[in-house]
């Protein structure tokens, strides 16, 4: 997903990436964004 920068105005974005799960209903459940920085692991069969 993306998520503005700033409260300000404006295009300025990043661009972000993290784990989620489903809920019993099928939608899925983002939980809480991880904050801007913190590492996460590799999905599981990646290769660094």
């Amino acid at each position: 997903y993306h998520s503005k920068k700033t409260t300000n105005p404006g295009w300025e974005r990043d661009v972000r990436m993290q784990p989620f799960t489903w809920k019993p209903d099928g939608t899925p459940d983002f939980g809480k964004a991880i904050p801007v920085g913190m590492q996460v692991k590799l999905p599981s069969g990646e290769i660094k």
